[in-house]
């Protein structure tokens, strides 16, 4: 579905809230806009969801479109992973912590049982073998017990903050 087409075709104020709401339903069954984003963005700020809806998709549903649309949602952290809205780290995850332009790789060695505080250890990097700084700068990385290790508790907006910056999950990455 071409969502920013239907919208324009589409006057989506001859539909109720409920209908609406039905609507995104179909759409979040069949997954129609899983690789469309920005769409669900604007598709979700035209109507206020009720808190059944996100419980039941927040998973498919991106994070900004919660708390950064039109319709801003007051979701507790403790929410975010209980509605899988964010999805929870794991012992083993890699990240990366950006200061700045800067990136900073780490792992996760810990995570609270609520999901909600993760501690994090500095990785080793070193460049690969034909490293070059200008057009190749890759880095492989090595886990050492002796490194850094730092705390990081998830927001409401959800994301990850330690007292270094933002922690961004899933990959490691110096820079």
């Amino acid at each position: 579905i071409d969502w920013d087409f239907y919208k324009t075709k589409v006057n989506l104020k001859l539909y109720t809230e409920d209908e609406m709401i039905k609507i995104f339903e179909i759409i979040m069954n069949f997954d129609y806009l899983k690789d469309n984003p920005r769409a669900m963005i604007d598709m979700f700020s035209d109507v206020e969801l009720p808190m059944e809806f996100i419980e039941k998709y927040g998973n498919k549903i991106p994070i900004s479109a919660l708390v950064y649309g039109k319709h801003k949602y007051k979701l507790k952290a403790s929410e975010l992973i209980k509605f899988n809205i964010v999805k929870a780290p794991k012992v083993g995850d890699r990240a990366t912590i950006r200061c700045g332009s800067d990136c900073h790789p780490y792992e996760i060695i810990e995570v609270s049982k609520s999901k909600l505080k993760i501690v994090l250890r500095e990785l080793d990097h070193k460049p690969v073998e034909d490293f070059d700084y200008f057009n190749n700068q890759e880095y492989t990385y090595e886990s050492n017990e002796n490194n850094y290790e730092i705390t990081a508790k998830l927001t409401n907006k959800g994301y990850y903050k330690s007292q270094y910056g933002r922690v961004a999950i899933g990959k490691a990455h110096y820079y």
